[in-house]
């Protein structure tokens, strides 16, 4: 009864959630901040050979594909553009490190992990104008005409999608928010679109880290959460910006006016 029709789904055992619930409920509060695409997910119980292993987490798989991540797949032979400009699927990757297909950025050394295309698909070409287009957000995002309209970070980034999964992280109180934050990219569209969503078995004061987490005095992200190492400074040079706390601000107002975040529809 899933949307998507594919062949790798993942099953997830919440080892660090005892309720089980967590993702879940992040799953819940996505759809609820409209976000583009979030994981289909479902408890379910595990059985093998006949013997019950546990409540498992059964998944979408995070790969670019039919009613999962929207980008355009991409040919291996793909070196000229416009196919060469998408699609792309990244993570701002605190692991990155681990991986066979990763990179650092020029400015801040943030780590990238390329999700899309995959590590024994992706060509030289694809490589380089990814790694590329991402130094260019963030050389756009860390110039000094950063806010302006025509060459400012915002002509490569989608301000929507990355402020509502901002939100999600906040409200749920994820630790690892920007420890592992993923984005996409279209063909021919020079932005890098932020989500889905995933990863929560920390969050909802499960952390020692954070919790708890009313008694901060700022936001998650930027006191006691984890963050990928440069992932911080992005994130702060983004609300440096007095457009993008305005456009916060509008979008949070929507949800609570229109009744989707309030204490009564979250419980």
């Amino acid at each position: 009864g899933m949307p998507a029709i594919e062949k790798n789904w993942t099953l997830i055992n919440n080892y660090g959630d005892k309720t089980l619930m967590r993702n879940l409920l992040a799953f819940d509060l996505s759809k609820k901040l409209e976000m583009p695409y979030t994981p289909a997910g479902k408890p379910v119980d595990v059985f093998l050979n006949g013997q019950y292993k546990g409540t498992y987490q059964l998944c979408d798989y995070l790969e670019v594909a039919s009613n999962r991540v929207p980008a355009e797949k991409m040919s291996k032979t793909t070196t000229e553009l416009p196919n060469l400009s998408g699609g792309y699927f990244l993570e701002m990757d605190g692991y990155a490190y681990t991986e066979i297909s990763w990179f650092e950025s020029t400015k801040n050394k943030i780590p990238v992990t390329i999700k899309y295309p995959k590590d024994d698909e992706i060509n030289s070409t694809q490589r380089n104008y990814i790694v590329q287009h991402f130094s260019n957000l963030e050389n756009a995002l860390f110039s000094s005409v950063y806010t302006n309209p025509n060459y400012g970070y915002r002509n490569y980034m989608d301000i929507d999608t990355f402020l509502r999964l901002f939100l999600v992280g906040e409200i749920s109180g994820n630790t690892d928010t920007f420890w592992s934050t993923v984005m996409y990219k279209f063909k021919n569209n020079n932005k890098f679109y932020f989500g889905p969503v995933w990863d929560f078995d920390l969050a909802y004061e499960n952390d020692y880290r954070t919790y708890p987490i009313n008694s901060l005095n700022d936001w998650l992200y930027n006191t006691n959460g984890s963050s990928a190492r440069g992932v911080k400074d992005f994130v702060n040079r983004i609300f440096s910006d007095t457009a993008s706390i305005i456009d916060l601000k509008s979008i949070y107002s929507d949800l609570r006016n229109s009744s989707v975040v309030t204490e009564q529809t979250l419980l």
